[in-house]
């Protein structure tokens, strides 16, 4: 039987007819808003044109890890039209979007999502951690539940990223891995031309704003794209650690070692003596788990245990001060790094943090047994009414303090299954580089979290929460058949 002529044949003239229509109207909104000065509003409307094409979770998970790294550079051009304001809606872009994204994988990937959860220990871990965030949002202790909700800022927007990294397979890490590089070396190249050439004068202005502005002698340090040094110096530490990993694989292509260089000298700039430190360290841990067999690994472990301890010991035995005199500079930037690395436990602000951190599981432990509130230790606390800051410099001594004791357990639970999965996937398959690449990363993020807030950074966060949901996903599929994919999800995603 003959089948009618244009039978079975979608008409795909309505749906051109409205992305036409949906283009003209932009065009002309875009040109309003030029020709009446609403840079702001512009900004606003284009963004949420980009957010509609971070449906596909896929496809919105790159477009994000492109965006964080720019997005207080965005901000700051629209600075040049219009005045700083503490409560940017530019900034509630990426997690409004990362919820849209969740949202969409709990929708259309709950069944797999239900699979992982079911066979992952690491996974229920996350979850529980997640759960227990979102109870402490309404902490009244914290002053207002407007604490609590700019607190999930924080900690649950980076955390559900985890949920992101179970769609993602090798390739994509790969890419992601390429992504990280390339941004990597710009964000380097314009740190250095910061701390060369200068600041702009809208860049100064913001940052002066937000009381971000740190100078040592008359140069601030640099932040290059980003919200201050802080994300900055450990986006170089990830970089770095990339570049590392990439020439030792090989061992031959020496552009990975050059860029590298790039990255430490920019890592220079902002004095972050944390970020080297994680740098250092994420290194160490990838040099580990290369080994070939297990029992290297113990032996390497061992041997770098040795190493960074005797290497210590020959420093403790001079003072900063002979360090100084031997190989200082009269740089302030050098020399604070110097002193930082060489004595880290003689600093003002370590002893201050480990004060601080007593005062946790003590004294405050008492005090507030169930937790102060989400927000609580977040720059939220003074942003609203009834909120009071308790500043920590550790994100795993303020989730004690913010969201209890249960809390800081379910991290270090995290953190050992974690390794375990890693490790064993590292061992098991020596020719997958991102299992190594990912154990390194992480420890560094994991060591960063206790003297620092790397797991809840702006930028870096997220990535360290997608790269343990991949290793999640990783690792139920090494040790039993994953779930079958359905075509039309995989063209969603």
């Amino acid at each position: 039987m003959l089948m009618p002529r244009g039978a079975g044949v979608v008409d795909r003239r309505p749906k051109v007819l409205i992305q036409g229509a949906g283009m003209v109207f932009l065009g002309i909104a875009v040109a309003y808003l030029l020709a009446t000065g609403e840079i702001r509003v512009l900004t606003l409307l284009l963004l949420v044109v980009l957010g509609l094409l971070c449906l596909p979770p896929r496809r919105g998970t790159y477009i994000l890890l492109a965006f964080l790294p720019f997005m207080y550079f965005l901000r700051r051009q629209v600075l040049y039209f219009d005045k700083f304001a503490a409560r940017d809606p530019i900034l509630l872009f990426p997690p409004l979007v990362t919820v849209t994204i969740v949202f969409g994988v709990v929708v259309f990937y709950g069944d797999r999502l239900s699979y992982f959860l079911a066979r992952s220990a690491l996974l229920k871990a996350v979850a529980a951690l997640l759960f227990l965030f979102v109870l402490q949002v309404l902490n009244p202790l914290q002053g207002s539940v407007l604490v609590g909700l700019a607190g999930g800022l924080f900690f649950v927007i980076p955390t559900v990223w985890v949920f992101m990294g179970l769609l993602l397979d090798q390739r994509d890490i790969r890419k992601i891995f390429g992504l990280i590089l390339a941004i990597g070396t710009v964000t380097a190249l314009y740190g250095i031309y910061q701390h060369y050439i200068g600041f702009t004068e809208v860049e100064l202005y913001e940052l002066e704003s937000k009381g971000f502005l740190k100078e040592f002698g008359e140069r601030p340090r640099s932040m290059s794209t980003f919200a201050g040094l802080s994300d900055f110096s450990l986006y170089m530490a990830t970089t770095g650690t990339l570049c590392f990993a990439y020439y030792w694989n090989a061992r031959r292509n020496f552009l990975y070692l050059a860029l590298l260089g790039l990255n430490l000298f920019a890592l220079l700039w902002t004095a972050s003596r944390t970020s080297i430190l994680i740098l250092a360290f994420s290194i160490i841990t990838f040099l580990i788990v290369s080994s070939k067999q297990p029992r290297q690994v113990f032996v390497r472990g061992l041997v770098a245990l040795l190493f960074v301890g005797g290497f210590y010991l020959y420093l403790y035995s001079y003072t900063p001060v002979e360090i100084y005199r031997a190989h200082g500079s009269t740089d302030p930037f050098i020399a604070h790094t110097i002193a930082g690395v060489a004595h880290p436990t003689e600093e003002s602000s370590f002893k201050k943090r480990l004060s601080t951190y007593s005062y946790i599981v003590g004294e405050g432990f008492l005090e507030y047994p169930f937790g102060r509130g989400l927000g609580s230790t977040t720059t939220a606390a003074e942003r609203f009414v009834g909120g009071q800051i308790f500043t920590v410099d550790s994100y795993f001594f303020e989730i004690i303090h913010g969201s209890s004791i249960v809390a800081g357990i379910l991290f270090i639970v995290i953190v050992v299954l974690f390794f375990r999965a890693s490790l064993k996937l590292a061992l098991r398959h020596r020719d997958v580089l991102a299992y190594r690449v990912v154990t390194g990363l992480l420890a560094g993020f994991f060591l960063g979290s206790v003297f620092g807030y790397s797991i809840r950074d702006t930028i870096g966060g997220p990535l360290a929460w997608l790269l343990i949901g991949w290793m999640v996903r990783e690792s139920v599929e090494s040790s039993g058949e994953a779930p079958a994919a359905d075509p039309d999800m995989a063209r969603i995603a």
